[in-house]
């Protein structure tokens, strides 16, 4: 009997696709393809979980879980744009992600973490030339699963 396509796995790529379109309609030359793969043992999901590993203590629910996973994502996008603009583009997701009121300290955590992220990356994967193009956490029994859809070239 075929496998059913998960409610989870649908929304991910649904998401997915619509980040394509936009891009698209911006006017980017997209020619590369939106892949998800749960049996790929070197899915992106793995390597933006690898990417957080050693900080995974931090997310101690599910909220934590996914703004980790978030902030991962936006870490793993981000390192491929030229390093002037990086702190740039970390404000501009802080911005996103945060209240405008958020306690300063916050922020500059926050930015300290992402850009150790990239770091990271660089490190871990130096080659791996996928984007992100959506995410979802699903918890089941108290623990959390990663789906990650990435931009891949043809």
């Amino acid at each position: 009997m075929p496998r059913k396509k998960s409610t989870s796995k649908q929304k991910i790529m649904e998401q997915a696709k619509e980040i394509q379109d936009k891009l698209r309609e911006s006017g980017m030359n997209i020619d590369d393809e939106i892949r998800y793969n749960e049996d790929d043992p070197n899915q992106l999901s793995g390597a933006i979980s690898t990417l957080y590993a050693p900080f995974a203590e931090l997310a101690n629910d599910y909220a934590g879980q996914t703004r980790l996973v978030g902030m991962a994502c936006a870490a793993w996008n981000i390192s491929f744009t030229e390093k002037s603009t990086h702190l740039f583009a970390i404000d501009d997701f802080i911005d996103n992600a945060l209240t405008p009121d958020a306690d300063p300290e916050i922020k500059m955590s926050v930015r300290q973490f992402i850009q150790e992220l990239i770091e990271r990356k660089w490190q871990l994967f130096p080659d791996d030339e996928r984007r992100v193009a959506s995410f979802n956490v699903v918890e089941t029994k108290g623990q959390y699963k990663v789906m990650v859809a990435g931009i891949v070239k043809k």
